[in-house]
């Protein structure tokens, strides 16, 4: 059987009402479909910690799940349009266009940062596999 699949998935931020704007205007990201490698590599890490009180005895754990932004960016963040253009004082135009230019933005881009992370991840946990019907 053939499947037909997209190499790439694309997203529209919410960043700075990009709803409302023209659509030449808008910022359109794309990402990478993730293939089984990439899935693996990027799955969350879940640490447990265990909490001992003053007299030796466990009082309690901790659990917590990790995962990497900047290698979820990296792997997963194919382009952003070339919409996304800043300048320090007027001067030279900087383009966020892939992972690396925007870790290197200013902190006003954060939650477009934010924002683009938690689709990535959205798309990597949705591609799991359904556990009940895997049986």
């Amino acid at each position: 059987m053939e499947y037909q699949l997209s190499k790439t998935i694309t997203f529209y931020p919410e960043f700075d009402h990009n709803a409302e704007k023209a659509d030449v205007d808008k910022i359109v990201v794309e990402y990478n479909n993730p293939t089984l490698t990439i899935m693996q590599r990027l799955k969350p890490k879940t640490k447990s910690t265990a909490i001992v009180s003053l007299d030796g005895k466990i009082d309690h754990t901790e659990l917590t799940i990790d995962d990497d932004e900047s290698a979820i960016l990296r792997e997963m963040l194919k382009s952003i349009s070339s919409n996304v253009v800043y300048t320090y004082d007027g001067k030279t135009k900087n383009y966020i266009r892939n992972a690396t230019d925007l870790m290197a933005a200013p902190k006003f881009f954060e939650p477009l940062r934010k924002e683009i992370i938690a689709k990535a991840r959205e798309i990597l946990r949705d591609t799991d596999i359904d556990e009940k019907n895997s049986e």
